[in-house]
């Protein structure tokens, strides 16, 4: 696939597939997914190869220092300018930061990660830039933070997925862990009464990963406060899943597991088997090298097991290992402070030089700004006089055409108005006089004739106004909503069928089902009515009993809906089918050609679709109605305002 044509939705959806992934703790699966978008959409696209490092720093791994500093510099020139979502760019610009021991400028680009992915609307990217915070946070033991955080971030993504839910309980659980090394014996039992729960909600398929963790996090706890039954348990169950682990991961969690063990021994009876635990446990964290906790750990286990044997010398030995991580520990927080400030230091003065160029470019704006608004006005004010002048055309265009078509059935209705009033003065004077039964027979029929004559052109005058004030459509017609299209083209021709059956015309559906489509249904509903009568009246012309048909099918290969209404009768020469819209047609026989005018109104102007006029083999018409798929209709609009415009 060319990268330029790859669907930024499609993308987007595809990496927040492998954010899904990685949050699970299925970091191959991860991988691979990234190895298969890389082979379809090229390695070197900008996005792909961000990714990449992210998930090499994420799992720590070594990546080559020019290739970062490269891939953080497309955030200064463009990174959306190059398919690169500034959201992404801003999460591995924080976990390269953290890697340099940043953790305040790490913290800042992680919440704007965060703000923005939710900005975008990517839940599972939201939920892995609140995990990669709160990992964070945890690594560099600021769990104070860590629990301020908490509330704000479950109120963002709680219970969005059952991952994210299960990796915001091991943060409380953390921050729990974190009191009882302080001496809180209750937050001791708040740890393991998270973990556990964890443990068990971890056991669902996809999170076997997320289970290993918390499982090593419960046995530790329930060893240190003083549960060696539950703990033993926990490990026998871990020791028999088979999930496969990354090789560094599984050495740190193998390391904790025999710490954890080492633990059982020192409360049981023979505490000198602790011993080979902690060995086991020092050589399996040296090769991670990813926990100087768990070395503190070790190393006081040691010295209590030297000091209960009496080996007092081994005993201070340990105790002074253990002091030697915590300085390295102290001084890696020193050095990564004192980077961190002098990071801060050269922002200030580029910060103060950015300053004095924003304020130079907010004066150049702010004058650009004030011509384009004088610029805008006087445009603003011509495009209002211009368009004054065309609405004033329109109108007048329109209310000709209605007074034209208006003028032949008063015209009738005056003439025979007058014919009655003729009658009726001869009548009268006859009456003075000696008048016979066949003279006022004669003369009450021609009454008769002349009345049908008015009552025929008041009908029509009617008609023609009834379909004018039609034009002012209730707002109903505007609003748009969801509806499956085959029931409600249904529900249209069951109101159409007594006027077909007494019509003694049959009406044949053919509608693809499970269609939705978003947009003016009612405004729909009056389209299909007005052409199904349309459809019997032209039916009837060819002197036969008639059918209709109704179709529904989506309009391939294109996109789209397509909506056919065909009928028997004799259909439309060319030149009639091409002023069929036109309103006040003279070759159109009924209404002016007020009623397709509207139609297409409507379906052009609110739904944002087309309409054409085909004929229909062996005769007939079809009328074609193309809609948008699932596609909302435009603002409203009343339908006679849409039709003055069109007729510019």
């Amino acid at each position: 696939m060319d990268p330029e044509q790859a669907d930024a939705g499609w993308l987007d959806a595809q990496v927040d597939e492998l954010y899904t992934l990685l949050g699970c703790q299925q970091v191959q699966q991860g991988v691979q997914g990234l190895e298969s978008l890389e082979q379809r959409l090229g390695a070197d696209l900008p996005r792909l190869r961000c990714l990449r490092a992210w998930i090499q720093l994420r799992q720590a791994q070594p990546i080559e220092t020019a290739r970062l500093a490269e891939l953080l510099a497309l955030g200064e020139s463009g990174a959306a300018a190059r398919g690169l979502p500034a959201s992404e760019h801003l999460l591995l610009s924080a976990q390269a930061l953290h890697r340099q021991g940043l953790s305040v400028q790490a913290a800042r680009d992680g919440s704007a990660a965060l703000a923005a992915f939710e900005q975008q609307g990517r839940r599972p990217a939201m939920c892995i830039a609140a995990n990669q915070m709160l990992s964070q946070l945890i690594a560099i033991g600021d769990l104070v933070e860590v629990g301020r955080l908490l509330p704000l971030l479950e109120q963002r993504i709680g219970g969005l997925f059952d991952w994210s839910d299960t990796l915001l309980g091991v943060a409380h659980a953390c921050v729990a862990y974190g009191r009882a090394e302080a001496g809180d014996e209750a937050a001791r039992r708040e740890c393991i009464e998270r973990y556990l729960r964890l443990y068990e909600h971890a056991a669902r398929p996809g999170l076997g990963m997320l289970r290993r963790l918390v499982g090593t996090n419960l046995a530790i706890n329930c060893a240190m406060g003083g549960d060696p039954e539950q703990a033993l348990r926990v490990l026998g169950e871990l020791e028999a899943e088979a999930d496969e682990v990354p090789l560094s991961l599984l050495n740190l969690m193998l390391a904790w597991c025999a710490y954890a063990q080492a633990r059982i021994e020192l409360l049981g009876e023979a505490p000198q088997r602790a011993a080979p635990h902690l060995n086991q446990a020092l050589a399996l964290e040296q090769d991670s090298q990813r926990s100087a906790n768990l070395r503190i750990k070790v190393h006081e286990a040691l010295a209590e097991l030297a000091f209960r044997d009496g080996r007092v010398a081994d005993g201070r030995q340990q105790m002074r290992e253990r002091q030697a991580v915590q300085e390295q520990v102290i001084e890696q927080i020193r050095q990564r402070h004192q980077s961190g400030l002098q990071a801060l230091l050269r922002e200030a003065e580029l910060s103060a030089e950015l300053q004095h160029r924003n304020r130079q470019l907010q004066e150049a704006n702010e004058e650009m700004e004030r011509r384009v608004r004088e610029r805008t006005a006087e445009l603003g004010r011509a495009r209002e006089a211009l368009l004054q002048h065309e609405q004033r055309q329109a109108i007048s265009r329109l209310l000709m055409g209605v007074a034209h078509q208006l003028n032949t059935p008063l015209g009738n209705a005056a003439l025979g108005a007058g014919a009655l009033a003729g009658l009726a003065q001869g009548l009268r004077d006859k009456a003075l006089g000696p008048l016979r039964r066949q003279e006022l027979v004669e003369g009450l029929e021609q009454a008769v004739q002349a009345a049908d004559v008015v009552a025929a052109a008041v009908r029509s005058s009617h008609a023609l106004l009834a379909r004018f004030a039609e034009l002012g459509l209730h707002e109903r017609l505007h609003e748009n909503r969801r509806v499956n299209l085959a029931a409600l083209l249904r529900e249209q021709a069951q109101q159409a069928a007594p006027e077909w059956a007494g019509g003694g015309a049959g009406l044949t559906l053919a509608l693809d089902e499970d269609i939705e489509w978003c947009g003016a249904v009612e405004a729909l509903g009056h389209v299909v009515q007005h052409l199904l009568r349309n459809a019997l009246r032209h039916g009837h012309e060819a002197g036969e009993a008639t059918r209709g048909f109704l179709r529904l099918r989506r309009a391939l290969p294109q996109p789209g809906l397509c909506i056919e209404v065909a009928d028997q009768g004799p259909g439309m020469d060319e030149a009639t089918r091409a002023q069929a819209f036109t309103p006040f047609a003279r070759r159109l026989p009924t209404e002016g050609g007020l009623g397709l005018a509207l139609v297409r109104n409507l379906v052009e102007g609110l739904m944002r679709g087309s309409i054409e006029l085909l004929p229909q083999q062996p005769h007939g018409l079809l009328v074609r109605l193309t809609l948008p798929d699932g596609r909302a209709g435009l603002p409203a609009a009343t339908a006679a305002g849409a039709l003055l415009n069109r007729g510019r």
